[in-house]
């Protein structure tokens, strides 16, 4: 990625000659209402929609894609615009990249970045969508070898190198989210395999290029397939700042996707400890979560779990880890009333690590349920919480 960054600059000192050489005029199509917010909820939905045109940009239809439904990547920007909070300006400029890396081509894409494009500086020229759409064109010619998350990271740093940092965010660069989804059947004959794709299993070492891997075979008496993201991303503030907001008791704290955490006495129903640790300290236990994921027509399936959890701060070198496994599940609700859809894995980890002036972090998370209904849905929620682990490393908590 620093090569990258080294090119970018030679690119945008020779944007004036490249510029004559890839013309691509933009006119934005008809405007529309914004919509009402509708809180959390629509929010939600809305980033998930932006997700979901990407994906689809770049993989096709979706068949398995019943659980969520997209709302109009146009209307999915307004929503997105709306909120001027740090939060959602890393969501608007994240959508940007997201979608320009997906297909520049697409109208509706170009019509929604121009909608996104709304929340910047409008003394920056760099507003301006048609030369915004020119200047992300000519970038990405200029590094034809680069896959889709690695344009995604360099629009990313594109923005940010353009617009300044978002006022009330830690600078941060190399946002990278990779998504391992559930995998599409495939023609390759592989020999009989009883071993389950299993990434919560420490043994179970995952081969991406394999396509024999269980993980990349459909084998249907094998059950379901959990989805994993995996997010990198450098930001400058120290691990020490970083650690309180990394321990799953904070994860409530900033964001949209869960509702209650605590460190939690494993009884049922669950309750919280008498004396909970300090979050980023060294402590082993349980933690409840309550989060949720957007299915169709934006309900929303909020799930109860109980994990097992071990914080980890180090001096030498300076760095911090929690690490969470499935405990056990408390509740699954969709659309406020009792599903048997429930989780059967859900593991991961957060670390971070000093590096110079910057903190390395890397976020880890796997989701399983029971059933394949929310699969789509699934790979949609995990590439944005993988994302937004730059709003929680931004994260100001609020004062007890």
């Amino acid at each position: 990625m620093a090569s990258v960054r080294a090119r970018l600059g030679a690119v945008m000192l020779s944007l004036g000659v490249a510029a004559g050489c890839h013309p691509m005029p933009y006119k934005q199509g008809p405007a529309g209402p914004p919509p009402s917010d509708g809180g959390r909820e629509r929010r939600i939905a809305a980033l998930m929609s932006i997700y979901a045109h990407a994906r689809e940009a770049v993989e096709g239809p979706d068949r398995s894609e019943t659980a969520f439904r997209a709302m109009p990547v146009v209307d999915a920007a307004r929503v997105l615009r709306e909120s001027t909070t740090p939060i959602g300006e890393i969501r608007r400029r994240r959508a940007i990249a997201k979608l320009a890396a997906a297909d520049l081509a697409r109208p509706e894409f170009r019509d929604a970045i121009a909608v996104l494009l709304g929340g910047e500086d409008p003394q920056n020229p760099y507003s301006d969508p048609q030369l915004m759409m020119l200047t992300i064109h000519v970038v990405i010619d200029a590094h034809p070898q680069a896959g889709l998350f690695a344009r995604e990271a360099l629009l990313s740093n594109l923005l940010a190198w353009l617009f300044g940092r978002i006022p009330g965010v830690y600078a941060y660069r190399d946002l990278t989210t990779t998504v391992q989804c559930s995998p599409v059947v495939s023609l390759t004959l592989c020999p009989p395999q009883s071993t389950p794709c299993d990434p919560c299993d420490p043994t179970y070492v995952y081969h991406p290029n394999d396509p024999c891997d269980p993980c990349n075979r459909p084998v249907p008496f094998l059950g379901p397939y959990p989805t994993t993201a995996t997010t990198t991303v450098q930001i400058l503030r120290p691990v020490g700042e970083i650690a309180p907001l990394f321990d799953g008791q904070s994860w409530a704290e900033c964001g949209d996707f869960f509702d209650q955490t605590y460190a939690a006495q494993p009884t049922s129903p669950p309750m919280p400890v008498g004396n909970s640790p300090t979050p980023g300290s060294n402590w082993q236990g349980t933690l409840y979560e309550s989060f949720h994921l957007t299915t169709a027509n934006f309900a929303l399936a909020q799930f109860e779990n109980l994990l097992d959890v071990t914080s980890t701060s180090t001096t030498a070198p300076e760095a911090y880890r929690f690490t969470y496994g499935l405990h056990q599940t408390v509740s699954s609700k969709l659309a406020m009333l009792p599903t048997l859809i429930q989780i059967q894995k859900d593991c991961g980890y957060l670390s971070a690590t000093a590096s110079g002036p910057w903190t390395s972090i890397r976020n880890k998370k796997t989701i399983g349920f029971n059933s394949s209904a929310l699969d789509s849905s699934t790979c949609l929620l995990l590439s944005a919480m993988g994302d937004a682990v730059v709003e929680l490393a931004s994260c100001i908590p609020p004062t007890p």
